[in-house]
């Protein structure tokens, strides 16, 4: 009996530690911005290379997975007070060592932002075993002994993912503008939608301007077709929201390109992006250009009153972004990625010129 209180009281300090450092991760967010953001070099600075850092939350994963299975195992009826006991504090320890390692971590970086993520995955499902593991100590059915599995297997499938952490920070970036394509497709999507929202509502007018009592094919005469029979009406002219919509569209998913651009060339040519100053520069134009996706769909919103500040900074944001490739092809690349990213951002700027020119006509 007093072997169970002292599982139970293990229980206890296992779920404060845990949630204490599940909220301090969540409360200390990574800075996004760039290195201006980072302390004064006069300061102490994390000296603690990232490779080590990774490896080291790779070894803590795999030994918590470990634990883990010991303590669901200990728990099986007839359940070993002493193995449970054991690996509450196997546990601790384990925890201990992953809010050690997120102070290690730099203030910035994607590479800092993708372990901070991982570890507080860790250890979030590591705080929804423990109310099912304690809960086994006293009493086991069938039903509670698949509860206490699945969340086992919940945290056997984050410590599974520890595979796709990144190596490198350039492949950390990377992996942050994939995000960034996705939710630009999403915003392009909704942009889409709102198109066809505003066609069909104009639609809708058209069908109200007939005379009263007369069916709406009255409002534009039909036209015979050459046998005879009613050739298909003439589309009706777009309306200038359905422009401005349209352009803008076309405006964003033109910045969406040149992220997509960075994503396949960093891939095939890695030694021209992995700069760090590159990357710490670039990082800002992209979070900006995302965010600004949700920005444009409420602008083209009508009356559309503020589309065209939003649309300056669009460009603005798409100009750094261009501009910061065209200098890392310049000053890294090889002459073969110079001439071919050349035409190919002469293109893009041909491109983006016209579009923004048709917008502005609008």
């Amino acid at each position: 009996m007093q072997q169970r209180g002292e599982a139970r009281e293990r229980f206890q300090q296992l779920s404060a530690s845990t949630t204490k450092a599940v909220e301090t991760i969540k409360r200390s967010r990574p800075a996004n911005g760039s290195s201006s953001l980072l302390p004064p070099a006069d300061l102490p600075q994390p000296i603690t290379p990232l490779a080590d850092i990774r490896h080291d939350v790779l070894v803590h994963a795999e030994s918590l997975a470990k634990e883990v299975t010991a303590l669901t195992l200990a728990l099986k009826p007839p359940v070993t007070v002493e193995a449970v006991v054991a690996e509450l504090d196997k546990l601790g320890g384990i925890v201990a060592k992953l809010s050690y390692v997120v102070e290690l971590l730099p203030a910035v970086g994607a590479m800092t932002k993708r372990l901070r993520w991982y570890i507080l995955d860790l250890l979030e499902a590591l705080q929804q075993y423990l109310p099912y593991a304690a809960r086994a100590l006293d009493s086991v059915t069938p039903q509670s002994r698949n509860e206490l599995l699945r969340a086992a297997k919940t945290l056997w499938t984050v410590v599974d993912r520890s595979g796709n952490l990144p190596q490198t920070e350039l492949e950390a970036e990377r992996q942050s503008w994939r995000d960034a394509t996705s939710m630009l497709d999403d915003c392009l999507e909704e942009l889409k939608d709102l198109e066809e929202t505003v066609d069909a509502g104009s639609a809708a007018e058209g069908a109200d301007d007939a005379p009263t009592g007369a069916p709406a094919a009255d409002a534009v005469p039909e036209s015979k077709g050459d046998d005879g029979t009613a050739a298909s009406p003439a589309p009706p002219a777009m309306s200038k929201e359905r422009q401005r919509i349209s352009a803008t569209r076309h405006l964003l998913r033109l910045g969406r390109l040149l992220v997509h651009r960075l994503v396949t060339r960093s891939t095939s040519t890695s030694t021209t992006f992995e700069d760090p100053a590159f990357l710490d520069t670039i990082r800002q134009p992209i979070s900006r250009l995302t965010a600004l996706g949700d920005d444009i769909a409420l602008e083209l919103e009508p009356p559309q009153e503020g589309l065209s500040e939003i649309v300056e900074e669009l460009c603005r944001v798409e100009d750094s972004i261009a501009t910061e490739l065209e200098r890392a092809v310049e000053s890294r690349g090889t002459p073969e990625l110079k001439t071919s990213e050349s035409e190919w951002m002469k293109t893009w700027r041909k491109q983006r010129s016209g579009v923004r020119a048709k917008l502005d006509a609008i």
